[in-house]
């Protein structure tokens, strides 16, 4: 059976087959495959990165499917022998391993970040497309502070995710990313999770400074925390103490509106939440939903 030419196909069938196939591992093939696929014009529709403290990846989506990178060192791998791959990517040569059965390409790194900053050059580059998510925690980046005043407020993240299940968030480092998170060039969907440091008050503070006209280019927030629950009955009270709410407006069409990470507050996913409407300086109207450990911040901006 003679091979089957793929980077020989004419454009359209070129980019339809390789629409359907792992394009991160056509593009590493060689020089002219990652040409080839370059040049197809396939675009990512996001890319993404996590640094937390059991693991560190890079999520690249397409139309059709997306694209899991991992990364490990030497000796969190039980045979590194295994990774025979070899694959230059900026200026690191990486041994690699593709797990089938899981659909993740896994390298072999002796710095995390490193790492992930090269390969997502290099999916940048390759695919034309931007870094437009980043989920961190303390303890999976430590130099987070680093990473959010040098890094994300100089680029195009739409979406920071700080924190991680089971790993507690302290309010220092939650007081840090609300003061140093510079939000004027983009519109971000924030989430913290884990802060069950994170009072009542402190959410308050917030709102009160959105209301005036700060963190105007946030369209969601969310936060999970154990203060609004059982034990903390009063916790509402102390959340919109001295803001004025309204009621939550179940009328209003949604489809004028720009879409956020919680856009649909009306799914069965918020069956059993509080709602109450808020209003900014500006008649900029949000929305809070609280429900247990959730608090939701969504701003209904119009498209």
């Amino acid at each position: 059976m003679k091979p089957f030419r793929l980077l020989h196909l004419p454009h359209l069938p070129f980019r339809k087959i390789a629409s359907e196939i792992n394009l991160v591992l056509l593009s590493l093939c060689s020089k002219k495959s990652r040409l080839a696929v370059k040049l197809s014009g396939i675009k990512s529709i996001g890319l993404s990165k996590r640094h937390l403290s059991t693991s560190h990846s890079i999520i690249i989506d397409f139309v059709n499917l997306w694209i899991f990178l991992s990364l490990k060192k030497r000796e969190e791998v039980d045979d590194p022998e295994e990774f025979s791959a070899k694959y230059k990517i900026g200026e690191q040569v990486f041994k690699s391993k593709f797990y089938e059965n899981r659909g993740v390409l896994t390298f072999l790194c002796t710095d995390y970040y490193s790492a992930a900053d090269q390969i997502v050059e290099y999916l940048k580059n390759t695919f034309n497309c931007e870094l437009t998510r980043c989920k961190v925690s303390p303890s999976g980046y430590p130099e987070y502070r680093q990473l959010i005043t040098q890094t994300i407020n100089n680029s195009k993240i739409r979406e920071l995710d700080f924190g991680e299940s089971e790993q507690e968030v302290d309010a220092e480092d939650i007081d840090f990313v609300f003061n140093n998170l510079k939000t004027d060039k983009m519109l971000i969907h924030l989430a913290i999770l884990l802060a069950d440091k994170l009072e009542p008050a402190n959410i308050n503070l917030y709102l009160k400074q959105w209301m005036n006209g700060e963190h105007s280019r946030i369209l969601s927030l969310r936060i999970e925390s154990i203060w609004f629950s059982s034990s903390h009955q009063n916790g509402s009270q102390q959340l919109f103490d001295g803001i004025e709410t309204r009621s939550f407006d179940m009328k209003r069409e949604i489809s004028d509106y720009k879409k956020s990470v919680f856009y649909s507050l009306f799914g069965n996913q918020f069956v059993d939440y509080q709602f109450w409407d808020i209003r900014r300086n500006d008649g900029t109207i949000g929305s809070v939903a609280l429900k247990s450990s959730r608090c939701f911040f969504h701003v209904w901006r119009i498209k």
